[in-house]
């Protein structure tokens, strides 16, 4: 058993966990999961894929230890929160903005791609931020795995359905290109508000995922241009869709729509 200290409740998710800020003996300022009750055999899983990672954009992982009542693991700590709550609080964010943080996950997800682990979940809420909103932080552990052989099917349970992929749905071959369709979803959640299949039905919601069929409201929400650089990585055929190579070099992602991104606080990201 690690020697730990628990200072604050940064949250609490009774479905899995109680995340606190904490520290131990050999680490400082860091996030602590406790978990209380936990599927032995995925915590294994998830605990080999966080111990694989070692990338500046992916939440580094310190320790594992337990006690006779939880286990816990000891992460690298985002002072800023997560883009989940950055964008329910702003709404949407800037063009500059939105490339900067893209850019940095094409990278955290080449990574995760070349050690063989595909995420699965890119949703807002696994994406962490830090150094006052400038850095964003790979995480979602528990939503990754290694890539399927084919034929393999992979387990749903717990991934975010508006950011799912055609092929997760149908459980045909699921591979890295999930994880492109998962950014086109997220560059869409930036810039317009909302995923592009955003329903309150899941029934309607599943349709138009499959069919790549986007809403009214990112229709018309978006620019041309937006719109072209999603629908690349939109293709309901996984082969279709952009690299992570492309991506990263694609003009889009070079063009400078808004004013330079100025580093101080929330400012920096454009109101809705």
């Amino acid at each position: 058993m690690t020697d730990i200290t628990l200072h604050s409740l940064l949250a609490d998710d009774s479905k899995r966990f109680v995340l606190w800020s904490g520290s131990s003996t050999t680490h400082s300022n860091i996030a602590i999961k406790q978990f209380r009750t936990w599927d032995e055999r995925l915590m294994k899983r998830e605990l080999r894929i966080m111990r694989r990672l070692e990338h500046d954009g992916v939440l580094a992982f310190f320790f594992a230890s337990h006690d006779s009542s939880s286990l816990y693991v000891g992460l690298e700590k985002a002072d800023d929160g997560d883009l989940f709550t950055l964008l329910a609080r702003k709404g949407r964010l800037s063009k500059t903005v939105t490339t900067s943080y893209i850019t940095q996950l094409c990278d955290a997800l080449a990574h995760l791609h070349g050690r063989g682990i595909i995420h699965r979940n890119l949703g807002p809420e696994n994406i962490l931020l830090t150094d006052h909103f400038r850095t964003v932080k790979l995480g979602g552990f528990s939503s990754m795995c290694d890539i399927p052989y084919a034929g393999q099917c992979v387990s749903l349970c717990g991934d975010n359905v508006e950011y799912m992929s055609p092929e997760q749905i149908t459980q045909a071959h699921v591979g890295t290109a999930c994880d492109l369709w998962g950014l086109g979803c997220l560059i869409s959640e930036m810039l317009c508000g909302s995923t592009p299949f955003c329903e309150e039905s899941a029934i309607a919601l599943v349709q138009r995922i499959l069919t790549a069929n986007p809403t009214r409201r990112w229709r018309e929400t978006l620019s041309d241009k937006d719109k072209d650089l999603i629908n690349e990585l939109l293709c309901v055929d996984p082969a279709m869709r952009l690299s992570l190579s492309n991506l990263r070099g694609h003009q889009w992602m070079h063009i400078e729509n808004d004013p330079p991104l100025r580093i101080c606080n929330l400012t920096l990201i454009g109101q809705a």
